[in-house]
């Protein structure tokens, strides 16, 4: 196998030394344009590559940084992968994706993979109520941003891009309430995370704002919409078409979950909207291809993995953003999963 190139051997074919040859790769001062040219001519016929990591452990910086998700499964976060690869690309970053697999304990893994790879920062979604390991990590120089965080305790100790979970389900809610829906079904995980509690929030107060009842037996708990979201949603509508007073309206905790639904409420002999409207969350691609197209709340993913860039690199930078909170608004895209409550 053939011997690599190195830093030496272009000082050498130009008759300087490597710090000279360091100072041209780096763009430095203090070395004539002449000498530069020499230097730049010497590394072309040589096919001479910086080893970038190397001179990022110098540097005290790696270019890389992690984006830590509890899985890769659903397509929100494949959206969100590739905005956020995107925009640290754009900032002369690569992205290492690590996934925690809804597991604490993988997650503290993943934060010592973290540490030995001398990441510069890392984007994280977390899936443990604990953050004392994550604010440690933020101490040793890493910088850490958090998308939708776990806890408030979490959101007030390291900085986050978020979105306005309160307000995405409220419209929700009052759209349906104003296309004349009274029984309003809420799917939802098991309320782990504060964004779930903050989402059954929105959907309580919209409820509330118009003066309607809040049906328990409405509110549909399922681990199972967390790991299959898709038939999940499918057993939740037989269970909430048999109650005594079912529902004319049912808002999904994602996309996937609503896909599962609308097949459902079809195979029980029930039309969407006619019967059963039905508002997703997240507004994929597909969302506007399916039938009837899906009513969504549509997640501004590209400024999410933008801003959570950004915000790394300010840290990077020096800026001390260790309480810094971004929250997004969402928008209500209506399509035809939504209409007039059966009379």
């Amino acid at each position: 196998m053939a011997r690599s190139v190195t830093l030496k051997d272009v000082a050498r074919k130009v008759g300087v030394s490597f710090q000279t040859v360091s100072l041209v790769i780096n763009n430095s001062h203090g070395v004539a344009e002449a000498t530069r040219d020499r230097v730049r001519q010497a590394i072309k016929e040589l096919n001479y590559t910086p080893n970038g990591i190397a001179r990022g452990l110098r540097k005290k910086q790696s270019r890389r940084i992690a984006f830590v998700v509890p899985s890769v499964v659903d397509p929100y976060t494949s959206e969100l992968i590739t905005t956020i690869e995107g925009a640290a690309r754009a900032n002369g970053y690569t992205v290492t994706l690590l996934i925690s697999n809804y597991s604490p304990e993988q997650e503290l893994a993943n934060v010592a993979i973290l540490r030995s790879e001398r990441v510069d920062g890392a984007i994280i979604v977390m899936v443990g109520e604990d953050h004392k390991h994550l604010v440690s990590l933020a101490k040793e120089g890493i910088a850490v941003v958090l998308l939708d965080p776990a806890t408030i305790a979490s959101r007030e100790a390291l900085p986050s891009v978020e979105i306005d979970n309160i307000g995405a389900t409220f419209s929700a809610t009052e759209c349906l309430i104003k296309l004349g829906h009274r029984r309003i079904a809420y799917l939802t995980e098991p309320l782990t995370w504060q964004n779930l509690r903050d989402r059954l929030e929105g959907y309580r107060q919209g409820i509330q704002e118009y003066e309607l009842p809040i049906a328990p037996e409405l509110i549909y708990v399922s681990p199972d919409l967390r790991t299959h979201p898709a038939m999940a949603g499918y057993a939740a509508v037989g269970d909430l078409i048999s109650l005594k007073d079912p529902p004319t309206a049912i808002i999904a905790l994602s996309d996937i979950t609503a896909l599962g639904v609308i097949k459902a409420v079809r195979d029980n002999g029930l039309n969407v909207p006619a019967d059963i409207s039905v508002i997703g969350f997240d507004d994929l691609t597909f969302s506007s291809f399916i039938d009837p197209p899906l009513t969504s709340v549509r997640q501004p993913k590209g400024q999410i993995g933008r801003l959570a860039v950004e915000l790394l690199l300010k840290m990077r930078a020096g800026e001390q953003l260790s309480s810094q909170r971004i929250v997004l608004n969402t928008e209500l895209i209506i399509r035809r999963s939504t209409g007039p409550a059966p009379r």
